[in-house]
C-alpha cells in the first residue's frame, strides 16, 4: 500500500534516515529544513581561511551502530569512516607518555575487559575493579528510572569515590554521555556499555572526511535521485488541524503544505515551538520543556608541520578530552590538522575564547612534544551551545516514543526512546522506527 503526501520536518541524521526509509517503501515524502543545508547538529561549514569543510563537533562510530552505518551505506559515504587500527585507544598523558587501551578482545560479552587488565594506567587491582564495576554497571539495565541513582553514586557503593578508577570512569562517561559521572544517569550508560561491550564491535570508527562530504553531500544526491522534495531554507510555522482537531499538514512563511502523516524530526525545544497552545500544555507534550541541554566545544587548528601521530586520542585530565586528525595523513607522517573537542563545555559566559585558545594550546604543547616548535598556522573555536542533552537520572521518563497521542503525528531525534545514549546511532534508529510506525 502506497503512504501518501508525508511532510518530515528535519534534516538531520534521523530525518534524513526517515525519509529514507519512508521512501524505499513507497512514499511520497516532502522533507523541510529551516537551515541553507542538511544535517542539522552534526553539520559542517566551509572556512575559506582553512580551504576547508569544518564540522561543528567531531563525532565517532561504533562497530555497533549498525543502523548509522546501514544508512552510510544506502547514500554512499561508507568508505568515509575508517575502522583500521582504531581498535586501541591512544591515551596520552601531561608528559607526553603514552598508553594504549586495547578494545580488539571482540567476540563476545565482556571480552574487551581483558583490555582494561592490561591497561598500565592504573595498578592491577585498580584495573580488577574497573572491571567489576562496569560490568555491574551493565546489569543495571532494569533500574527504574523514578530510582536510578547517577553513575558516580552507584560507583561508590564500590568503594570508588576518587583515584584513577574513578579518573578512568568519568572519562569513560564523559566520552560517551557528554555529560560527567556526578550528574548523568546509571541506566543509559548501562545501555551503551551493553551494545558495545556483548556485541564485540566496540571498535571505533573515525569519520576520514568532514560531514558535508561523509554524508550530506551524498543523501542529497541520493534523495534528488529519488525524487524525495528536498526543500532547504523552509521554516516550518506552525502545524495544521482542521476543524475536527485532527492534523493536515504544516505552515510555512511561504505556503501551507497538507500531509497525511507529519513526522518532527527536531530537537525538543524546537519541537515544543511548533505546538499549538492546546497541545503544548498537554502532559504528554509538557515534559519536554524539561530537557537541559550541554555544549560542545571544538577547536580546529592547522600546524606548519605535523604534530599529531595518531588518528585520534584521548587526554586524561586536560580541557580538551580527544584530539583528532583531519583529513588524510601527511606524506611525511602524523597529522597537522587536528581537532581538539571539549564535552560537556563551559558556556560562553563562564570561559572566554582567549582563556579556551591558551588552555587547548597549553595542553596538546604538553601532550604533543612536536607540537611545542610548531606554528599554529591558523585556529577556529566552534562553540555549540545545545550539542546534546542531559541524561540525568530519571531521564528515560522524558524520552518519548515516535508515536504521540496526536493521530497523524510522529516523532524522531537522538533524544527519542530508543535506549541509547544521544548518539548518532539513536538518531539513525529513531528515524527507522518512525518511519516504521508511519508505514504500518
Amino acid at each position: 500500500m502506497r503512504v501518501l503526501n508525508t511532510i518530515v520536518v528535519g534534516g538531520g541524521f534521523a530525518g534524513l534516515t526517515a525519509a529514507t526509509r519512508l521512501n524505499q517503501a513507497g512514499a511520497d515524502v516532502i522533507l523541510l529544513e529551516r537551515n541553507r543545508d542538511l544535517g542539522g547538529r552534526a553539520s559542517s561549514f566551509f572556512d575559506k581561511s582553512f580551504n576547508e569543510w569544518l564540522d561543528n563537533g567531531s563525532h565517532v562510530f561504533l562497530g555497533a551502530y549498525n543502523s548509522a552505518l546501514s544508512m552510510l551505506k544506502i547514500w554512499g559515504g561508507e568508505d568515509g569512516v575508517d575502522f583500521s587500527g582504531s581498535d586501541k585507544i591512544p591515551f596520552i598523558f601531561n608528559d607526553g607518555s603514552e598508553i594504549y587501551l586495547d578494545m580488539s578482545k571482540g567476540g563476545g560479552r565482556f571480552k574487551q575487559a581483558l583490555g582494561i587488565l592490561k591497561f598500565r594506567s592504573m595498578t592491577f587491582r585498580e584495573r580488577l575493579n574497573t572491571v567489576r564495576v562496569i560490568k555491574a554497571i551493565i546489569n543495571q539495565t532494569e533500574v527504574q528510572p523514578e530510582n536510578e541513582p547517577t553513575v558516580a553514586e552507584f560507583i561508590a557503593k564500590y568503594g570508588i569515590i576518587k583515584g584513577a578508577c574513578y579518573d578512568f570512569l568519568d572519562a569513560l562517561t564523559v566520552s560517551i554521555m557528554n555529560s560527567p559521572i556526578e550528574i548523568t544517569g546509571i541506566k543509559p550508560l548501562a545501555a551503551a556499555l551493553m551494545v558495545a561491550l556483548s556485541s564485540g564491535k566496540s571498535n571505533l570508527g573515525i569519520p576520514i572526511r568532514p560531514f558535508q562530504q561523509l554524508y550530506i553531500d551524498p543523501v542529497k544526491r541520493f534523495l534528488t535521485l529519488s525524487k524525495v522534495d528536498v526543500r532547504t531554507s523552509t521554516k516550518v510555522k506552525s502545524l495544521l488541524f482542521n476543524n475536527k482537531g485532527d492534523l493536515c499538514g504544516v505552515e510555512t512563511a511561504k505556503e501551507s503544505i497538507p500531509a497525511e502523516s507529519v513526522l518532527l524530526a527536531l530537537p525538543p525545544f524546537d519541537l515544543i515551538r511548533l505546538l499549538p497552545d492546546w497541545l503544548r500544555q498537554d502532559k504528554y507534550f509538557a515534559r519536554f520543556s524539561e530537557w537541559e541541554s550541554s555544549s560542545i566545544l571544538t577547536v580546529h587548528l592547522i600546524f606548519d608541520r605535523p604534530v599529531l601521530q595518531h588518528r585520534f586520542a584521548y587526554f586524561p585530565n586536560a580541557f580538551p578530552h580527544w584530539i583528532f586528525g583531519r583529513e588524510q595523513e601527511e606524506k611525511s607522517g602524523g597529522w597537522r590538522r587536528l581537532s581538539a573537542v571539549t564535552s560537556y563545555a563551559p558556556k560562553r559566559d563562564e570561559m572566554s575564547n582567549e582563556t579556551i585558545k591558551q588552555q587547548v594550546i597549553s595542553d596538546i604543547n604538553e601532550r604533543l612534544p612536536l607540537a611545542a616548535d610548531a606554528e599554529i598556522q591558523n585556529l577556529r573555536i566552534v562553540r555549540t551551545s545545545a550539542a546534546t542533552w542531559l541524561l540525568k537520572p530519571g531521564s528515560e521518563l522524558l524520552r518519548p516514543s515516535v508515536r504521540t497521542p496526536v493521530k497523524g503525528l510522529y516523532l524522531a531525534g537522538d533524544w527519542c526512546a530508543t535506549g541509547l545514549p544521544l548518539t548518532i546511532e539513536s538518531a539513525a534508529r529513531s528515524g527507522e522506527r518512525a518511519a516504521e510506525a508511519i508505514i504500518s
